[in-house]
């Protein structure tokens, strides 16, 4: 079995960005970064189909911001993630679905998040830690 890394896809023996997963990513660093990104499109369309679109557009976009919701639809990818990596559902006693180490060194192409916003969210983490 391989490890998978989230943002990114194993594909003909390489690892490849994926964008639905990296557009999470950089949406998550933005919000450390005190920014109020714009929400994935992907994340607003299945909160709208979660609640059977009986709540507008703008109301998707509004609970997107919301740790709750970010946290249910990282859980959906990492869940849709192993699937496609390993063919079945993940035990159900796998409270964080997917295992997600670090990147690996062999990681070829451009990173997930720009060095900016990179630098722009560690003051942020290092508090967090105290």
């Amino acid at each position: 079995m391989r490890d998978t890394v989230f943002g990114y896809d194993y594909v003909d023996g390489k690892m490849v960005i994926n964008e639905t997963e990296a557009n999470l990513l950089r949406f998550i660093a933005a919000k450390n970064a005190g920014e109020t990104p714009t929400p994935p499109e992907d994340m607003v369309a299945r909160i709208l189909k979660h609640h059977k679109d009986e709540i507008s557009l703008c109301q998707a976009q509004e609970l997107a911001q919301e740790e709750q919701y970010i946290d249910m639809y990282y859980r959906a990818l990492c869940r849709e993630k192993y699937v496609r990596t390993y063919g079945h559902e993940p035990p159900s006693d796998d409270h964080i679905i997917g295992k997600m180490p670090s990147t690996p060194s062999s990681v070829a192409g451009e990173p997930i998040i720009g060095k900016e916003l990179f630098d722009a969210v560690q003051p942020k983490i290092k508090a967090q830690k105290k």
